[in-house]
Order: C-alpha cells, then structure tokens, then sequence
C-alpha cells in the first residue's frame, strides 16, 4: 500500500464540531473555494494529497480540533489564516468607524449638493463610505423608507468611485447591485412600486455572470416581497423559495426561515392551509439554536394559523401553548397579547364567540395601551367583524365608540389610516357591512408586511 492509499483516520468520537460553526465557515467560503473544497471531500486521491500536503500531526487544539477530527493538522495554516482575518477586519472597522461621521456630513448639505459633497469625502475610501451609508440605510428601514432610499442611493454614488485596479474584479459591481437592491426595498415601502420594479430590474444588469450567490439570494428575496405587494401571488413563492434554498446554502439559516415564513403567509392567503404548514414546519427546522423570538412566533402563528384552517384547532391550541411555555409570554408584552390576538382569531373560527370576545378586547385594549397601534386596530377591527356577523346592533355600537381612539391613532402609515377612516365614515352613516369589515381586517393584516399598499374597498360598500 503506498502512502497516497493510506487509509484516513476515523473521527474522534467524543469531538463533533457545532453545526453552527461548520454552516458559517462554509458559507464563508467563495464559490471557487468552495467547490475546490467539496471536491477534495468526494475524491479520495486528492482528500489523501490534501492531508500529505498539509503535514498531519498531533496535538490540535481549540479550532484546530476540526482539523484533527478529519486527521490533518492545519496548525500552520490555520495560524496564518487566523493572523490575516484578525488584521483584514480590524482594519476593515477601522475604515467603517472612520466613515460613518461621514454621513452625518454629507447629509447636512442641501440636497442638491449632497452627491457633489460625497464625492469629495469617498475619494480617499469608497468602499467604506459605501458600506457606511448602505449600513444606515438598512437601519432606517421599515420605518422611515424615504431617508433609506436616499441613503441607499448615495452609497451607490460613493460605490461608483470604486477603483477597479484596487478592487477585485466584480467586488462593484455586486456591491452596487446590493444597494440597489435596497433603494428598491425602500421603494417599495414607500408604496411606489413601480419604482421598486425599476430599480431591482437594474440591480439584475450588475449580477450578470456573478457566480456568487450572495446578491442573488438577496434579489430574489426582495423581488418576491415586490411579487407579493403586486400580488402576483405564484411568482412570489417561487422567489420565496429560491431565495430560502439560496440562503440556506450560504449558511444564513435565519434569512432562510425568515423567506419560508413569508412564503408560508402568502400561501395562507393563498387558502393553501397544507403547502403553508409544510413550509412554516421547514421554516422551524432551519432555525438554529436560540433564535429571535419575533422569527419563533412568527412562524408559530402561522403553523396555527395552517391548522385552523385544516378544522384541526387542537393542533393549533397545543401548539401555541408550547410556544407560550417556551417563552414564559404574558399580556404585559407585545409578544404575549399577539398570541391572545390570535386565540380570539382561533377561537371565532371554531364557533367559541364569547371566548373570542374576551380574547380579541383583552388584545385590543393592552396593545394599544402599549402603544401597538397597528396590532390593536386588527384587533379592533375583527371583533367589531364578529359582532356584525351576530347582528348585534347595540353591542356593536358601543364597540364602535370604545375604540375611536384607533381611528387617529399617532404611529399608523396614512394609507391604514384611511382604511380605518372608510370604515369609521361607514359607522357614522349607518352603512357598515361584514365585507367592508372584512376588507378593512385584510387590508390591516396585509400591512404588517407592508403599510404603504393602497385600500382596495369592495364595490359593496
């Protein structure tokens, strides 16, 4: 037997490297090296060359473990390794904390100065006065979309100062796409998607011919929640889906289940109650450990949701008291009353009035006394939808008078409250109907992903 047919060690049984850490070296990986890499797996001459070339020895620790779990010591290359990402992102802060006064500079000129202005002060590092204002431009949104997209467009201006001799080639490119990609976000939140469209069909003339799948998960993911708005309901899963499997590839296993979640709620609205809860269940599985609590529930809410709507209330109760278990979630939160939100949703649906009744007023009152506006008005809105439907007159008169607080309420998009003031005028008039309820009740759920879109109120009304 010679040496290149030696047969590798086996593992060390008692080291098993965390999931968490195998799924983020990979997705760090370029594409070349990544395929390079899984080539060496699949190939036993050149998994045996790699193992002579890299000198196996004993004593690996810490990180190294890894390295000794596949029988290779990569202590001298790992060393290396670790040296350069060390000195590569202590300089890369360095450069991002020295651009981000910038911003503060170039927006206090008048706007017809500001691009002239940036310019001037990324000349000396564009890349990260780039990174800078992309960086403040996400952190703007969803609420303020308008000052996102001008942030993102001036990261795009200060990207386009990139020097292609400095940079690796194509490193602009996919930048540029990725801010474009977040002008068209703030777009589309500010309800102009039109603009949305454009923008992203630019941002897809920069991906031509990349081979990293970064920007490209990105784009589908926000071309998806464009589909959606438009609802253009077949293409949005598919992008939703495209995106999870593209994400989940590079190992952002949160922006994956966070796709999957989206999808699953358009397949709800879809009233495709089995395909949503096969992909709310797909969406759980992704989540490593410790995830976000909003991601959880989220997801929760929908799994239920999909078995209400299977008539499998059981299923949807125990699910959401392991939710409330895992989370110790009362009504003196936001989270909490989300779910008393949804109980009363369950709890109308399986025929349980006076149980939805208290559900939905307890939800109203202690979201909008915890300043959820948002929230407490699709409360409001489906048990006033609830007492129309039992032809309870008085009752809801009196509900209509209790929750006017909700119709001016500071915090809400202009285009809910016009829904609301639909509604309200329809009150006042004596006209109000279970399909204009139910309009309003959609059209305030359909916000949660987007507040911007307009009111679509039914001919009946």
């Amino acid at each position: 037997m010679t040496d290149t047919d030696e047969t590798p060690p086996e593992p060390t049984p008692e080291f098993h490297p965390p999931d968490e850490a195998l799924l983020n070296y990979l997705g760090s990986l370029p594409i070349v090296d990544a395929g390079l890499l899984l080539h060496m797996l699949q190939c036993r001459r050149c998994g045996n060359r790699a193992r002579l070339d890299l000198q196996p020895a004993a004593g690996a620790s810490g990180v190294r473990r890894l390295a000794r779990f596949l029988g290779v010591d990569y202590s001298g290359v790992l060393t290396r390794r670790e040296g350069e990402v060390k000195k590569t992102a202590a300089l890369l802060k360095r450069r991002q904390a020295a651009a981000e006064p910038l911003i503060a500079k170039v927006m206090a000129a008048p706007p017809e100065r500001r691009v002239e202005e940036l310019r001037e002060v990324a000349r000396v590092d564009p890349w990260a006065v780039g990174w800078a204002f992309l960086r403040a431009s996400r952190e703007a949104l969803p609420g303020n979309p308008g000052r996102a997209e001008s942030l993102a467009r001036l990261a795009g201006v200060a990207i386009e100062e990139m020097d292609p001799v400095q940079h690796p080639a194509g490193l602009s490119e996919a930048f540029l796409a990725e801010a474009l990609c977040q002008v068209a976000e703030a777009c589309r939140l500010r309800g102009d998607l039109a603009q949305a469209e454009e923008e992203l069909g630019r941002a897809t003339e920069h991906l031509i011919g990349a081979t990293d799948s970064t920007e490209r998960a990105d784009l589908s993911r926000f071309l998806a929640r464009l589909r959606r708005d438009q609802r253009r309901w077949d293409e949005a899963l598919a992008l939703f889906g495209r995106a999870s499997d593209l994400l989940s590839s590079l190992g952002r296993l949160y922006d994956a289940a966070e796709a999957l979640a989206e999808k699953g709620e358009v397949e709800l609205w879809m009233l495709d109650p089995d395909e949503a809860l096969e992909t709310f269940s797909m969406a759980d599985s992704l989540l490593p450990q410790n995830p976000p609590t909003g991601l959880v529930l989220r997801i929760h809410q929908g799994i239920a949701r999909s078995y209400a709507y299977q008539n499998r209330f059981a299923r949807a109760w125990q699910d959401l008291a392991a939710v409330r278990r895992r989370f110790a979630l009362g009504e003196d939160t936001v989270e909490g009353l989300a779910l008393t939100l949804l109980d009363g949703e369950l709890a109308e649906g399986e025929g349980e009035v006076k149980v939805a009744e208290e559900r939905l007023w307890r939800a109203w009152q202690g979201l909008f006394a915890l300043g959820e506006p948002h929230l407490a008005a699709i409360a409001a809105i489906q048990l006033a939808r609830l007492l129309l439907t039992r032809d309870r007159a008085d009752d809801f008169a009196e509900l209509a008078s209790l929750i006017a607080p909700i119709f001016d309420a500071k915090g809400l998009h202009p285009s809910l409250l016009a829904a609301l003031a639909v509604f309200r005028t329809a009150v006042r008039k004596g006209k109000v109907t279970v399909p204009l309820a139910t309009a309003v009740l959609n059209h305030l759920k359909i916000g949660l992903s987007n507040p911007s879109l307009s009111f679509r109120a039914p001919a009946v009304a």
